[in-house]
Order: structure tokens, then sequence, then C-alpha cells
């Protein structure tokens, strides 16, 4: 933006025009250093939520849903399988893995299974059914959030 001010020479019609066409450029880089909002403030209301489904282990699914930084999964299926101390078949994909590694938890017919889900999405069941013989499960159900450092999944 150019600065206008009294005496100015015969472009300042051309200043002021370009001044307006800067400040209606869609692409133009605002910075606020200090603000304040007396009212409603809306911060990007048009959000994108970005959803994808992953089969861990056969009858396993996972719904992931992505808003921002932030992830949401939901567990669910019927007639699971798991192995104890051992990796998943799937894994969470690109755009929804965790910032860090974390711990997720969801209940497979009244158990409470600890899950490790690391940075690369793979995900390890810490749980053990006290034989180590794995088993089929009836009803597996949950839900856990973390957040995501990963690009948008576009």
């Amino acid at each position: 933006m150019k600065h206008i001010f009294k005496g100015m020479a015969n472009d300042s019609i051309d200043t002021i025009n370009n001044n307006f066409d800067e400040l209606a450029d869609p692409k133009r880089d605002v910075t606020v250093n200090d603000l304040t909002v007396n009212g409603n403030l809306k911060v990007n209301p048009r959000q994108k939520v970005y959803h994808a489904q992953v089969t861990l282990q056969p009858n396993l699914q996972v719904d992931l849903y992505r808003i921002g930084t932030l992830v949401k999964a939901n567990f669910g299926g019927r007639g699971v399988t798991i192995s104890p101390w051992s990796l998943f078949d799937g894994s969470i994909p690109v755009g929804f893995r965790p910032s860090f590694g974390t711990s997720i938890k969801f209940v497979i017919d009244a158990n409470l299974h600890d899950m490790n889900l690391g940075e690369d999405g793979r995900i390890y069941n810490r749980w053990n059914d006290g034989n180590n013989s794995g088993g089929t499960y009836h009803d597996a159900d949950g839900s856990d959030i973390w957040f995501t450092k990963d690009d948008y999944p576009e």
C-alpha cells in the first residue's frame, strides 16, 4: 500500500485504485499482532472435515475424522479376532497419524484393550487374554482422539 498525502502528484487516483485493489485481493497476506474482539469471532467457519475408513483386522473397522489437527477415531466390529502382543494388520493412514506415540483404548466383549499407536500409524495390541491364545470375540466398540501434524489427506 502506498501512502496518500495532500499535494500528491497527478498519479494519486492511480495510487488510491491500487490500494483498493490490494485490499480486495483474496491472496493478500494479513498479519494481526493484537486483536480485541467485541462480539462473535468466527475462525474458519467452513473448515473441512476429512474422513477415512480403515480395516485394522478382519471385521475390525475404524472410521477416522479429522478437523484441523484433531483426529477422532471410532472403532467397531463383530466377530473380531485379535492376537495378544502383536501388530494389527492395518494401520492409520497418512493424514490421520498421531503427532507422537499414544495409547488408544476400545472395548471388545467387555474387555478394555490398550493399544500403542505410533507416529507411523502402526498399532500394537498390548492386551493379553491370559493364555496368549488370542481368540475370536463378538463385539468391538470404542473411540479415541489424538492430534496430528500430518499434511491434509487430499
